[in-house]
């Protein structure tokens, strides 16, 4: 599947500001790119896989007579993402594995000049400019199993974790759970 959407329209206006003659375009535009792909080998083994690839920007443009501020902003990111698993049956035990993975450059640029001090703290900066970018990247995969034995259940998986953003962090999560079948509640077995 492949998308584009765009919007473009005006920031609505108070009153003074209007009659000021301030204007503010908004704009947004995204294009977007999926691709799925399931393969079922047999009726006990099944395979599953996606991606992703998506760029974003938004924007803001004030005219010259934009009062109390005049403002602009180019904002947005460009990034992929990818899933895939594959699940398994086997006598008494389901057990799944897969992995994870999206990376994003993300990006914005920010500046204003104050038209008008009286409607700001003193010492609000103007102009003002902010230039940033970054790289988000996050990873993870899983291992499950859920066992079946009469009427017990025992379900057991391990999960790894990557996220590097502001901070570069790795976390494990176990995970363990345990359950029984009663085919009546005691009350009714009364």
């Amino acid at each position: 599947m492949v998308r584009h959407a765009q919007a473009r329209f005006l920031v609505p206006n108070e009153l003074a500001r209007q009659a000021s003659g301030q204007r503010q375009d908004r704009g947004t535009d995204e294009t977007l790119g999926v691709a799925s792909y399931q393969h079922i080998f047999s009726a006990d083994l099944v395979a599953d896989a996606r991606a992703m690839a998506r760029d974003n920007s938004d924007t803001l443009a004030s005219n010259l007579l934009s009062t109390p501020i005049f403002a602009n902003q180019d904002r947005g990111f460009r990034g992929g993402y990818f899933r895939a698993w594959i699940s398994a049956h086997h006598n008494n035990q389901d057990w799944k594995a897969g992995v994870e993975a999206d990376s994003t450059s993300l990006r914005e640029r920010f500046n204003y000049t104050i038209t008008d001090f009286s409607q700001f703290d003193p010492g609000t900066p103007s102009p003002f400019s902010f230039r940033g970018q970054g790289f988000d990247l996050e990873q993870s995969a899983f291992v499950q199993d859920v066992i079946r034995l009469r009427d017990w259940t025992l379900s057991g998986g391990l999960r790894s974790d990557h996220y590097q953003l502001l901070v570069n962090q790795n976390a494990l999560s176990p995970r363990i759970g345990l359950s029984r079948y009663f085919a009546e509640s005691p009350s009714q077995a009364r």
